[in-house]
C-alpha cells in the first residue's frame, strides 16, 4: 500500500523538494483519506526522519486505543515512501493549486485533531508525550496564534469544543508551575452559552468560518493547558471568543445559504488577508488586530466605556451620534456580552452585511 502512495514518474534522488503521501484514518468518520500536498522537505533525509516520527506516533496512538477501547475498530495510517514532490509541477497529474494544497493541509491536521480528541476521551493524559506529538506536529503554513495552521473544519470536527456547549479550562492559582503538572489541578467549568438554531448543514457554507475559528480556540486551549504558567486570561479570552462565534453562527443561519455574510465568512477561512478583511468589516480594525495576536491573552481588549456600557444603543443610534467604526465595535461587544434575543439575528445580519458591501 505504501508503494502505491507516490507521484508517478518520481524518483528518490536529485529533487529540489521531497515529500511523502499519507493515507490517514479518522476515528471521527471511521474512514480514510489520501493526502499528497500537506508536507514538503528540502532533503530526503529530513523527509524520512519526519515520516518515521509520524509513523511511530500513529503506531503509539493505535496501540493506546487497542488497550483503552478494545471494541473500537481502528486502522493505522499508511505512509508512502519519500520521493520527489511533483505536486508543484503544473504539468504533472498530481499538481495541486494553492487552494487544494491548503485544503489538504487543513484536512490532514483535522484528522490529527480527531485522533487527539479520541485519545483524550479514552483517558490519555493531556501532558503526555503522545498528546504533545499530535498537537505540535509541524505545518508548512503557520498562521494561527500558536504558529500552526488554522484548520479547515469538517462536519463533526467541533467535538472538543463547540459554540453551543463549550467546556473551557479555568486555571487555579494554587497550581505549581515549576512542576509542569499544573493542568492536574485545573478545574473544568462549563461555560453557559446559548444554543444556536439548528444548522442547515449541507445547504451552504454555514458555520464553515465558525467551525474554523472554533478549531483555532481548540488549539489555544490545548496549548495553554500544557503551559508551565496557568494563563487564566487566555481562558477568559477564549470564553469571550466562543460566545461571539456562537452568536455569529446564529446570524449566518438567519440568512439564505448564499447570503453575503455566509459567502464572506467562507472566503475568510482560506487565507489570512481575507480573514483580516472580514473581521475588519464586521468588528473594526481594533478587533481585527486582536483576532490572531502572537500572545492569545491579547484576544480580548478594553472597549470604550460608552460602547461597553450599552452596545445596543450604539447599534441602534437613532440620532446618528456614533461613527461606523464605533458601531462595529458595538457589534463585537454585543455578541460577546449580550444575550441574543429571538429575531435579533436578522437585524444584526442586515447591519453586518451593509458594512460588508462597502
Amino acid at each position: 500500500a505504501a508503494q502505491s502512495l507516490t507521484c508517478p514518474g518520481s524518483s528518490a534522488t536529485g529533487c529540489e523538494t521531497y515529500h511523502y503521501h499519507l493515507q490517514a484514518w479518522s476515528p471521527e468518520f471511521r474512514s480514510t483519506s489520501e493526502f499528497s500536498g500537506f508536507n514538503t522537505f528540502a532533503s530526503a533525509t529530513a523527509c524520512e526522519e519526519n515520516r518515521r516520527a509520524a509513523q511511530a506516533t500513529n503506531a503509539q496512538a493505535i496501540q493506546f486505543l487497542a488497550t483503552a477501547a478494545r471494541r473500537m475498530k481502528t486502522e493505522a495510517n499508511v505512509y508512502g515512501e519519500c520521493h520527489c514532490d511533483r505536486t508543484r509541477d503544473t504539468a504533472h497529474p498530481n499538481y495541486l493549486d494553492d487552494r487544494m494544497r491548503n485544503y489538504q493541509v487543513r484536512t490532514e491536521q483535522e484528522f490529527r485533531h480527531h485522533m487527539l480528541g479520541e485519545l483524550l476521551r479514552r483517558g490519555l493524559e493531556p501532558g503526555s508525550e503522545l498528546a504533545r506529538s499530535f498537537a505540535n506536529a509541524p505545518s508548512r503554513f503557520p498562521s494561527s496564534a500558536l504558529g500552526r495552521e488554522r484548520t479547515l473544519p469538517v462536519e463533526g470536527s467541533e467535538r472538543l469544543l463547540r459554540p453551543e456547549d463549550a467546556v473551557l479550562l479555568e486555571a487555579r492559582t494554587t497550581a505549581v508551575p515549576s512542576e509542569g503538572e499544573w493542568y492536574k489541578d485545573v478545574q473544568l467549568a462549563t461555560v453557559a452559552l446559548e444554543t444556536p438554531a439548528p444548522a442547515k448543514m449541507g445547504a451552504s457554507s454555514d458555520h464553515v468560518f465558525v467551525r474554523s475559528e472554533v478549531s483555532r480556540i481548540q488549539e489555544i486551549v490545548l496549548e495553554a493547558s500544557w503551559s508551565g504558567d496557568p494563563p487564566a486570561r487566555i481562558f477568559r479570552a477564549c470564553a469571550e471568543r466562543m460566545q461571539l462565534l456562537s452568536k455569529l453562527g446564529r446570524m449566518i443561519d438567519s440568512g439564505a445559504p448564499d447570503s453575503l455574510l455566509a459567502r464572506e465568512g467562507q472566503k475568510a477561512v482560506y487565507d489570512d488577508a481575507s480573514l483580516e478583511r472580514f473581521i475588519t468589516n464586521l468588528f473594526g480594525r481594533e478587533a481585527a488586530a486582536r483576532w490572531v495576536p502572537r500572545n492569545p491573552e491579547e484576544m480580548s481588549f478594553e472597549l470604550p466605556p460608552a460602547i461597553a456600557a450599552d452596545p445596543a444603543a450604539v447599534l441602534q443610534d437613532p440620532d446618528e451620534r456614533y461613527s461606523v467604526d464605533e458601531q462595529k465595535l458595538a457589534l463585537y461587544a454585543y455578541l460577546v456580552k449580550n444575550p441574543l434575543n429571538p429575531g435579533e439575528e436578522v437585524w444584526l445580519r442586515s447591519l453586518a452585511e451593509s458594512w460588508l458591501e462597502e
